[in-house]
């Protein structure tokens, strides 16, 4: 089921509830805004395609010092215990959306209706994606014909969308360009 609004704050509100005593969040626990900046940092990982696993995977290697390691290792506790309240409830956020809809080709889902992917995919009003939006684009691309329209002008009020052109190019997108009809 799709988490209902405000389900991620009641959800984090629970974890950081039963966080330990004592632990490193302790002086800042109740805090206006921790919660919310909790779920805005699980929320940036999750767009990036990060599980808690991850995160733990990335300290183990990264091994930072002292007081930034039992941070991390706080916060990825609290990630870990998010994610488990989710499951838990068998609930799903707009991140987890996200990834299943990526990942959907390549399991072989077929769309409602049955069927395989057919039609024009445009691509229009995107500048700056997140990883996983990264992700629905490139596996859904690899599907069918897809159109991504960027405005790549010249001069430096365009330099915003150099960005996006090169990891379009990297992907295997073909720039070309569309003109207007002449009179």
């Amino acid at each position: 089921r799709p988490l209902p609004e405000l389900g991620d704050e009641l959800l984090i509100g629970r974890v950081v509830g039963a966080l330990p005593a004592g632990g490193y969040f302790e002086p800042v626990r109740e805090t206006p805004g921790f919660r919310a900046a909790l779920l805005a940092s699980i929320r940036d990982l999750k767009d990036a395609g990060w599980s808690p696993a991850d995160l733990r995977d990335r300290l183990t290697v990264a091994r930072p010092p002292g007081d930034a390691r039992r941070k991390l290792d706080a916060f990825a506790g609290i990630f870990e215990a998010y994610e488990r309240a989710l499951r838990t409830g068998r609930l799903y956020d707009r991140s987890d959306l996200l990834a299943r809809a990526a990942a959907a080709p390549e399991r072989g889902d077929e769309r409602p209706g049955g069927g395989k992917r057919s039609g024009l995919l445009l691509v229009y009003g995107f500048y700056d994606l997140i990883e996983l939006q990264w992700r629905l684009l490139e596996a859904h691309a690899r599907e069918r014909e897809t159109i991504v329209f960027v405005p790549a002008g010249g001069g430096p009020s365009f330099t915003f969308a150099a960005p996006l052109l090169r990891r379009l190019e990297s992907a295997g997108f073909v720039r070309g360009r569309v003109e207007a009809p002449r009179p």
